[in-house]
């Protein structure tokens, strides 16, 4: 399943960006079978696009890299995004991007911190598409699950150089409406504990 990430959806006027107000996306997208929706497993899970919001046209842009979408999104509240950031971009480029049921959106948080080096952080879509849940990967292999784990993995391990404020928890909301209406009315049958993993 894709997941792609792009920021909240907002009113189409100028406005300063807040906490609760995102243009940072991501597209989980779940593969189909000839008669329903067909989970991916882990192996063949990924975010597959990055998008973002222009703060002054509010067209979505596709984001290359996760690395760069990380960069846009730590700091968008005090640098918000616009067209003029990306190469042979501008305003009045035609947005190609759009919301729909073809893809499942999930809407990221803004400022969350940049993964530190040697690390990876892994969003997990549930199987009914309800939420997501996120966890680190250490260079050395340890899975840190939740923020109270951080400091105790640092203390253990100061070589690395971080603090607790490198990490975020926070995942990004899914976007209801763009649940395909197959797997909603197929979510009875979704175990309670399956987890699609977004790499």
């Amino acid at each position: 399943m894709d997941t792609y990430a792009t920021p909240k959806p907002v009113k189409k006027k100028k406005r300063k960006l807040s906490t609760d107000d995102n243009p940072c996306m991501l597209e989980a997208r779940l593969e189909r079978s000839e008669k329903f929706l067909k989970y991916a497993g882990n192996s063949n899970s990924k975010i597959s696009m990055w998008a973002v919001q222009c703060n002054d046209c509010f067209k979505w842009r596709s984001i290359p890299t996760e690395e760069e979408f990380e960069e846009i999104r730590r700091k968008v509240i005090e640098d918000p995004f616009t067209c003029s950031k990306l190469p042979n971009i501008s305003c009045d480029t035609e947005q190609i991007i759009e919301p729909d049921t073809k893809r499942t959106w999930v809407i990221d948080r803004p400022n969350v911190p940049k993964t530190p080096p040697g690390f990876k952080r892994t969003l997990v879509l549930r199987k009914d598409c309800s939420r997501m849940d996120c966890y680190y990967t250490t260079p050395n292999g340890i899975r840190l699950r939740c923020i109270t784990e951080v400091p105790l993995f640092l203390q253990k391990h100061p070589e690395y150089n971080v603090t607790p404020e490198d990490f975020s928890f926070t995942t990004p909301k899914v976007m209801k409406e763009t649940v395909p209406q197959d797997l909603l009315l197929d979510k009875k049958k979704a175990n309670s504990s399956g987890r699609i993993e977004c790499n």
